[in-house]
């Protein structure tokens, strides 16, 4: 054994023995003192915590390594200066009163140094850990690369087909776990040593070791950044097993990676794979608002889900890795930002309300990003000499083996010449790396002198090697790729640029000898179809890079495609602003322009002259078309006002009424199978759906007298299956901007749809507060408003904005409504529900708060307020809900009304099905009501099978013989339901009588008028005739399926029936689970 291993192996023998100690003693010192320090439970936990690491080390021949000798001395003599302090505290017994106050020995004297000693500790245990985590993914001992995809594992949390199952469908927008190992296929392994020194600086140590906190990695383009949060989400997975590790990688090629909204997509599936409860906190909303919960324009409401998850995970730590986050969308990320910023609020750490720690990584650009991260604690990658060394080394290493060259003198050239010229850019030396690979050894030795000296000379180079006769094709291909809004596939590239076929190659050979002149600026990789079904649905999978060998390349297996993409966001800079990219190709680089040539093509396409066909159909003779039809209004959005070429050169498409334009609608809306979508598609209504403002802009303008009258008529024209206004649509989007103009040129907020809904209706339901704010302005809204805030204090039942409002979750404009437009907090819709119980209703327990404690909501009768927290039929979060309403509306589980009957009191009740949450939240079914009844009296539901009544009994001290204040037992109560008819419940049924029968129920005993059960049963059976009668007795409740309760089998059963008596104690053989129907269980 080495003399580096018997010292390790030695340091930790000796901190497990004084470790041991602390231990013991930190016990005799709470077990003696009375006031002794509370947090002496969590000192000791430490301790053992670091213990259990130390004895790890101590116990694996493969942890014993030099580079954990120094933490393990740490820890050895911060715990030496422990020990000296517990072992001066005397604990015997017999030295009177004295030593028995921890203050009156001098303990606290010392709490403070034996505080900052524990603090240590646990940095050194969150140190250590995260060594062994480093040391176990070299060796490859990291339990990370066996996690399970998240389609896998979500597969088998929900069943299929129920709400919460779609609601994921929906929620899913990328795997990010695929997406992790995407980009580890693409671009190799980490090399071991490398991103290592992350872990043991002071600002991640801090940030490990804190409650919550935001750590940002910044640098320039190649420094690893990716690599970096690839590590990170591995080190804590591994070194924190026990907590929630999520992460998302954005990517400005991918679009499903590239805004703000899908970030948080990624984000709250992850939480909800982790944590399947969570489920209940975004089913609420989605059942409302559906896929369009999932827009860009949801993202105020995806945050204030994203905050309740994390909040409900209070008592968990979640860890979060953001990667590349300028290159999301820069419209999102400045509201990202913004959210981020406050959910830490660096002032205020102790009141966080969650355990969220973040670490971000990105580029210092755009501005927005220094701007609110730098406030925060940050580390930059400067030159990483230590880690590009390493890199420089394994690549070499690898070049070497591959070319037979290992321990010659050039070798060691190669390895001199990269040192020199890398600049610390981890992607210079992929590149290079991989350009020599690709060279014979005389080769290698000539390329080494001619050297890029960074990476806009690599690509300078490349761009001049093109070939001078495909210059004008590949210059158009890189145009088209530079500006497309998502990766193109080959067979998209060839119908942009229009490549034709040679004698021998197909035009995607032609097209895939272009890419590969490209050298580093492209990569080619494989994924779904872009447009179709599992397209419109967001299931694009991760893209997986591929050679670009012809012979490789085979993309009609499994309906692959091959998609082309940058192989790096500098690639896309570099092409777009240097000198001696696409302008040394094709000229100056006008974007705008740019867009309009584009724009001008995919319109070309949609206004062919052919008879219409299926999409799938007509893109096999043109591929382009798909794109065309999902992205046009992309590319003429990036136009900003010179949108107008456009129009004058596609008239016929923009022109008032359009067959291009109700084709274009057909391909659209292909995902609806079976329907036939509506024609004559007004161009106020595609610029509404499309989002395109300027044009919106353009077709109110009023130009002359006619046009002024036509737009007046056009802008509030109904279409659609759902018969909607350019405003109805816009309100859906939540554009303000685009409201806005609609209001400005005579919007009409009071025509509504086929649902009789209007947009003012749709804006309280969806928001935002500023769209609602917009409508609310004008004098057709206030007269709406004011007409409805009188209707909501008159006596006559009907749904008011308030209560949409309040069925949307809209605080700001339920207080708007109250407080500026006086309307009643209690008024009620037809069913009766005043706002608040809409809320509770509708799960929206926040906003119930404020109603109750800002507008001042009764609540009362408080068993309607708990009635209705059930309405969700989600178990997950009842507890919580429950928890809620007692701690801010003052309503708990044993809420009665006026009568004194409680929530199973009643016939019915959505709770009915969550008994057993609502006997773990405290419910008391031992309480009577006025009249003396029992639930037993009253809720037939509870007796209709052995299972129920067995929970009840055992979780109460109830008799199935209890009286009420008329002497009658649950057997007369039964008997007495059943006598009338039209008061019968809907689980009242021949089994009550039988469970109760084989659970003790005494048929000799008599109500206040001296009748038994029988005897009350035959009365009602005198009073008139009873249409079933049975022949033969029943003996068992075998023989009892769903025969109505009538009074003959009730006699019947009372007389003959031959019980089973059942012992509570005993569970149901059969197995009955509850919330099954109502049959009863066999005895």
């Amino acid at each position: 054994m080495a003399a580096e291993t018997i010292g390790i192996v030695a340091a930790c023998g000796q901190f497990v023995e004084q470790s041991v100690k602390i231990i013991q003693l930190s016990k005799r010192v709470h077990d003696r003192f009375q006031d002794a320090p509370a947090e002496i439970d969590a000192w000791r936990q430490q301790i053992e915590s670091l213990e259990k690491l130390v004895a790890a080390v101590e116990a694996s021949p493969a942890l014993q390594v030099e580079g954990l000798k120094p933490t393990i001395e740490q820890a050895k003599a911060v715990a030496g200066k422990l020990l000296g302090i517990f072992e001066g505290i005397d604990f015997e017994k017999d030295d009177g009163f004295g030593h028995k106050s921890w203050r009156v020995i001098g303990g606290f004297l010392k709490e403070d140094e034996i505080n900052d000693l524990f603090k240590e500790i646990e940095r050194l245990k969150a140190l250590l850990g995260d060594q062994i985590a480093v040391i176990n993914i070299n060796q490859g001992h990291d339990k990370f690369a066996r996690v399970e995809s998240l389609i896998q594992d979500l597969g088998r949390s929900f069943r299929p087909g129920t709400d919460e199952d779609q609601c994921l469908q929906d929620l899913f927008i990328t795997d990010p776990l695929s997406d992790r190992d995407g980009i580890v296929t693409a671009k190799g392994r980490r090399t071991p040593g490398t991103c290592e020194w992350i872990p043991i600086t002071e600002e991640y140590q801090t940030w490990s070791t804190t409650r919550s906190g935001l750590l940002w990695i910044s640098g320039p383009p190649g420094k690893g950044k990716t690599f970096i949060s690839i590590f990170l989400t591995q080190l804590l997975q591994s070194s924190k097993p026990d907590d929630t590790i999520i992460w998302f990688f954005c990517d400005n090629k991918v679009t499903t990676r590239n805004k703000a909204v899908n970030i948080l997509r990624g984000l709250i599936i992850q939480l909800i794979q982790k944590h399947n409860q969570l489920i209940s906190r975004i089913t609420p909303t989605w059942k409302i608002q559906g896929t369009n919960l999932f827009r860009d324009n949801s993202f105020e409401t995806l945050w204030r889900i994203f905050e309740d998850m994390l909040e409900a995970l209070k008592d968990h730590e979640v860890c979060c890795v953001l990667d590349a986050l300028d290159e999301c969308d820069e419209a999102s990320l400045s509201s990202l930002l913004f959210k981020i910023e406050n959910l830490f609020e660096p002032d205020e750490k102790s009141t966080r309300p969650h355990r969220l720690k973040l670490v971000v990584t990105s580029r210092e650009q755009p501005e927005c990003l220094p701007a609110t991260l730098s406030t925060f604690p940050y580390i930059t990658l400067g030159l990483l000499e230590h880690d590009i060394q390493l890199y420089i080394s394994d690549q070499i290493s690898h070049l070497a083996r591959v070319k037979g060259i290992e321990g010659l003198p050039l070798c060691q050239y190669i390895e001199y010449a990269f040192r020199k010229r890398a600049g610390g850019t981890f992607l210079w030396v992929s590149f290079m790396a991989r350009d020599l690979e690709h060279k014979t050894v005389k080769e290698i030795e000539h390329a080494l002198t001619q050297l890029p000296r960074d990476l806009p000379e690599v690509y300078e180079r490349i761009i001049s090697k093109i070939n001078p006769e495909s210059k004008t094709e590949v210059g158009n291909m890189l145009t088209w790729l530079l500006f497309a809004s998502r990766p193109l596939t080959v067979v998209e590239l060839c119908g942009a640029v229009q490549i034709k076929p040679t004698p021998y190659l197909t035009k995607e050979q032609v097209c895939l000898g272009y890419i590969q002149s490209c050298g580093h600026l492209l990569q080619v990789s494989t994924g779904r179809p872009p447009n179709g079904v599992d397209y419109r649905v967001n299931r694009l999978p991760p893209l997986i890079p591929v050679s670009t060998k012809m012979t490789e390349l085979k993309s009609e297996e499994s309906g692959a495609c091959l998609y082309v993409s940058f192989v790096h966001q500098s690639a896309k800079d570099f092409l777009r602003h240097h000198s001696s990219g696409l302008a040394a190709m094709n000229g100056p680089v006008d974007s705008k322009k740019t867009h309009a040539d584009i724009t001008n093509r995919l319109v070309s396409l949609l206004t062919m002259d052919r008879p219409f066909s299926p999409l799938f159909d007509v893109a096999k003779d043109l591929p382009l078309l798909p794109y065309a039809v999902f992205n046009w209004n992309y590319h003429m959005r990036e136009m900003g006002t010179d949108f107008v070429t456009v129009l004058d050169e596609h008239k016929d498409f923009f022109r008032r009424a359009s067959e291009a334009r109700d084709r274009w609608w057909a391909w659209y809306h292909f995902e609806y199978p079976g329907q036939d979508p509506p024609k004559d598609v007004p161009l106020l209504h595609m610029a509404c759906i499309t989002g395109l403002y300027h044009l919106l802009e353009y077709a109110l303008l009023k130009r002359n007298t006619l046009l002024g009258l036509l737009r007046t008529r056009e802008v509030n024209r109904v279409w659609g299956n759902d018969q909607e206004t350019p405003l109805h649509l816009m309100v859906k989007q939540g554009q303000d901007k685009m409201v806005h103009l609609l209001l400005k040129y005579g919007a009409d907020v009071s025509i509504k749809n086929v649902r009789g809904k209007t947009a003012l209706d749709g804006a309280a339901f969806l928001g935002p507060y500023s769209v609602f704010l917009l409508l609310a302005a004008s004098r057709t809204s206030r007269e709406i408003i004011e007409a409805d805030a009188k209707s909501s204090i008159s006596q006559r039942h009907r749904a008011t904005l308030l209560h949409t409002a309040a069925r949307g979750g809209h605080q700001d404009i339920c207080r708007e409504l109250v407080e500026k437009w006086h309307y009643d907090i209690e008024t009620k819709n037809e069913d009766g529900f005043t706002p608040l119980l809409v809320a509770v209703r509708c799960q929206h327990l926040t906003l119930a708060s404020f109603l109750v404690k800002q507008l001042g909501a009764q609540t009362t009768p408080r068993i309607k307020i708990l009635e209705s927290v059930f309405y969700t039929r989600e178990r997950s979060r009842i507890n919580e809900a429950l928890d809620s309403l007692s701690s801010n509306l003052g309503v708990d589980i044993n809420a009665t009304d006026e009568d004194g009957d409680s929530l199973f009191h009643r016939s019915y009740s959505p709770a009915f099905i969550m008994l057993e949450e609502c006997i773990a939240a405290g419910l008391d079914l031992n309480k009577q009501n006025q009249q003396g009844e029992t639930v037993l009296h009253c809720n037939f539901w509870l007796s209709a099978t052995h299972e129920r009544l067995r929970l009840v009994l055992k979780e109460s001290h109830l008799d199935v013989n209890a009286r009420d204040n008329q002497g009658c037992t649950p057997l007369h109560a039964l008997v007495a339901v059943a006598g009338h008819p039209d008061r019968a419940p809907w689980s009242l049924g021949l089994s009550n009588l039988a469970v109760l029968l084989d659970f003790g129920a005494d048929r000799s005993l008599t109500d206040a008028h001296g009748r038994t059960p029988s005897q009350l049963a035959v009365e009602y059976l005198k009073q008139g005739p009873d249409e079933i009668y049975i022949e033969e007795g029943i003996g068992s409740s075998d023989e009892i399926d769903e025969m109505p309760c009538t009074m003959s089998m009730i006699v019947e059963i009372l007389s003959r029936y031959a019980t089973a008596l059942v012992d509570v104690r005993v569970p149901d053989h059969l197995g009955e689970e509850m919330g099954n129907g109502d049959q009863p269980a066999s005895t």
